[in-house]
């Protein structure tokens, strides 16, 4: 498994969810009262030739900070759940996507390195 987490900062809350819901298509998504999760599933066939489940949450911190956190996993195969990197594929890949989105809104992001 993967992760990688963000603040967001500026714009709107609701912006950044339909946004994010329009861009990725997801198989659920779920909202409430400042949050937000969508689960995405994607086919990794050359690496693993199997499926990832993509999990990107969002809750809100205050009006105009937003804490993101992009979760992949389910990418491994064999006896010894080798992931022959295709987590960190997907996760590079979640991550251009977000990052891009956040640019378009004006909206500015920060890594929260672990």
């Amino acid at each position: 498994m993967r992760v990688v987490n963000y603040t967001v900062t500026g714009g709107q809350f609701s912006d950044l969810i339909d946004a994010r819901t329009e861009r990725f298509s997801p198989e659920e998504s779920h909202t409430g009262d400042g949050f937000a999760v969508l689960l995405i599933e994607k086919y990794e066939f050359w690496r693993t030739n199997s499926n990832m489940q993509v999990t990107i949450i969002l809750e809100e911190m205050t009006k105009t900070t937003w804490f993101l956190k992009i979760v992949v996993g389910g990418g491994a195969s064999g006896i010894f759940n080798w992931t022959y990197g295709s987590e960190q594929k997907v996760l590079r890949k979640m991550t251009t996507g977000i990052e891009e989105l956040i640019d378009e809104l004006d909206m500015k992001i920060k890594s929260n390195a672990r």
